[in-house]
């Protein structure tokens, strides 16, 4: 391949990135640049950087108007650039070494697309640089998590598609004048320092595609959308969860036409503003973690057909199971932690019309009994924690799925006992039976466990001689604070992996298997009481 081919297979595979993320012209705005661009001459190069990994790309007059210095190594200063008047397009560069943001940058007058990956900037960029009337994508996502500064007032004549600041120190509030980057698809200024209430104007943000605010501190509510939701039509993605937004939730949300993914998590008052009536929807995920939702669910959200992952914990009110039979493509359910109530009593056929979920959570839930889950054949994750369980685990719940049950976490109940016969699938990799009052001898674990917790219950026997040979994938094994006897067994040295190893408070004897300091390395913590 040629050197021509190779960049243009670079940057073509950083727009098929943001070809999801941009309108389709901007993609093929970036494709006629590679066409009309060629590679520079040999003589052609930047003092500090090592020309041998760097491409430059250069207009007919053989002006340089293209870099890609994403595997290029740098030395000395980053102002060699600053002559390079033409320049179009930046694309990450590596290796600067905490250099503070070049304050040449906003007076390359050309420039359409500034990609600083990983770059390890410092200090405050200039504002200048979101005001430079070419510039289509700003990305400063990656290691620069020491460069900030406030947003500017944007110009209305701005040509911004993509702007990406997440995980840097950029602060204080939106300007009102967002309004004016009226091509603005992308916006990502997620993990920063923002304040203040989200401007109303931003309603008027019309391409937006991709919206995530996550981690800041804004505060208010939303901004108000029209009722026939023409302004945010194309929105497919918006997160806005860990602020401190206020007020309800505008129902309006869920019938956005594009979007598919919601997350609303640890914000707002209690309520969704209103019922919706037929909605339509292409929502596929949504999260509303600890969002006060203290009436009785809208029933709209248990019709959404489309949705995949629905995410309910840490709220208030009741939720009956049965209720969940319309949502067919339903695959990850979480109702933990909270206030809600799960009514588990259904009927044997809607048992049979329950959506077949991989990932189920209903942690401190209050169930009444779990009888409904033996027709779930496709589980890969199920955490019943805290729910009030006594007697015996089940033997039918290790042989509960077709597919391969990967975590399963019953810890905080009053279990006693294991009904015989059972086998612990081969596949499990977590196994938690934390604080329950389980008796007999401990379970001989799976190869391919992962994490065990048996801490706090009631087992009284030795440890097996053979129990380390079960523990050869194990990183994480507590049997602590329970009434185990005997010495710890030699084989304990075949868990090679072992990163914790967690025994305290047991009548264990004093000899510890001389190679347990010799052959486990990776141990991290030794408790052994």
């Amino acid at each position: 391949m040629t050197l021509c081919k190779c960049l243009q297979a670079d940057l073509l595979y950083a727009g098929a990135t943001w070809r999801f993320l941009l309108p389709f012209w901007v993609f093929v705005s970036l494709f006629l640049f590679l066409l009309k661009a060629k590679i520079c001459p040999n003589e052609k190069s930047i003092a500090f950087v090592d020309t041998t990994s760097l491409y430059l790309l250069c207009n007919g007059a053989e002006q340089v108007i293209g870099l890609n210095l994403t595997d290029a190594w740098s030395s000395g200063s980053i102002n060699a650039l600053a002559d390079l008047k033409f320049l179009s397009v930046i694309l990450d560069f590596n290796n600067l070494s905490a250099a503070p943001f070049p304050d040449f940058f906003p007076d390359l007058s050309n420039l359409t697309v500034l990609s600083l990956h990983a770059c390890s900037l410092t200090g405050e960029s200039p504002q200048k640089i979101f005001q430079i009337p070419t510039l289509q994508i700003i990305d400063l996502i990656g290691h620069n998590d020491m460069l900030g500064c406030s947003l500017p007032e944007f110009p209305s004549n701005g040509s911004l598609q993509k702007l990406a600041l997440s995980y840097t120190q950029f602060s204080g509030t939106l300007p009102k004048s967002i309004e004016n980057l009226r091509m603005l698809s992308h916006l990502d200024l997620s993990s920063c320092k923002f304040t203040g209430p989200l401007p109303s104007s931003m309603a008027n943000l019309t391409q937006l595609v991709y919206l995530d605010l996550y981690l800041n501190r804004f505060t208010g509510s939303l901004p108000s959308l029209p009722k026939n939701l023409s302004h945010w039509e194309k929105l497919e993605y918006l997160d806005l969860h860990d602020n401190s937004l206020s007020g309800i939730i505008p129902a309006s949300l869920f019938s956005l036409p594009s979007l598919k993914s919601l997350h609303l998590s640890n914000n707002f008052s209690g309520q969704i503003s209103d019922q919706l009536q037929n909605v339509n929807s292409p929502l596929t995920k949504i999260y509303l973690i600890a969002n006060n939702l203290e009436r009785p669910l809208p029933e709209f959200l248990l019709e959404l057909k489309h949705v995949e992952a629905l995410s309910l914990s840490s709220n208030n009110g009741t939720v009956k199971l049965d209720k969940f039979t319309k949502l067919q493509n339903l695959t990850t359910l979480d109702l933990s932690c909270s206030g809600l109530s799960v009514d588990t009593n259904i009927s044997k056929s809607d048992i049979a019309l329950l959506p077949l979920f991989s990932s189920l959570k209903l942690v401190s839930c209050d169930l009444q009994n779990i009888s409904f889950l033996k027709n779930q054949s496709s589980l890969i994750n199920l955490h019943l924690s805290d729910s009030h369980f006594k007697g015996e685990i089940p033997n039918w719940i290790w042989g509960i799925t077709d597919k391969s049950l990967y975590v399963l976490n019953l810890s905080l109940n009053q279990f006693t006992h294991f009904q015989e016969p059972y086998i612990i699938p081969n596949n499990l990799s977590s196994l938690d039976l934390y604080s329950n009052l389980l008796t007999g001898e401990i379970p001989l674990l799976p190869r391919s466990a992962f994490s065990v917790d048996l801490s706090s219950n009631k087992f009284a026997t030795s440890i097996q001689p053979d129990f380390g040979n079960y523990l050869l994938s194990a990183q994480f094994l507590s049997v602590a604070n329970n009434t185990i006897s005997g010495a710890i067994p030699d084989s304990i040295c075949k868990a090679t992996g072992l990163e914790v190893l967690d025994l305290p408070r047991n009548s264990l004897t004093v000899r510890v298997p001389t190679c347990l300091a010799e052959q486990m390395t990776g141990l991290k913590i030794v408790n052994l009481g």
